[in-house]
């Protein structure tokens, strides 16, 4: 008795060989460890694109949506917050969520 038309050696596909019964606990077995690698690197996007937590403007536009302008009108006035260190501008990620969790408005006619 044979079964599928192609079948998995080595980690490759080959076309037109039938798997007999005997062979199938190989095949399963081989199948099983192609789905456990695809849902490891399905799983772990964030670790090929990790986030800076510490950067410049491009970070801060990147968090408020912010036009570079707006960004550095609300750093003169200190309503934004950032680090200088020289002429060096630096923003951490985490204080500009926090900070804009800070601004959010209430619905109306509920709890402000």
């Amino acid at each position: 008795m044979s079964f599928a038309p192609s079948t998995i050696n080595d980690g490759t596909m080959t076309q037109n060989k039938l798997i007999t019964f005997e062979e199938l606990p190989a095949y399963v077995c081989q199948l099983g460890e192609k789905i456990e690698q695809l849902i490891s690197i399905i799983q772990s996007p964030a670790e090929a694109s990790p986030q800076k937590e510490i950067g410049g403007i491009e970070v801060a536009r990147e968090v408020t949506r912010l036009s570079r302008a707006r960004i550095y009108a609300l750093v003169a006035e200190r309503n934004i917050p950032h680090f200088k260190r020289g002429n060096r501008l630096t923003f951490r990620r985490s204080d500009l969520v926090n900070w804009l969790e800070q601004g959010r408005r209430g619905q109306k006619g509920g709890p402000a």
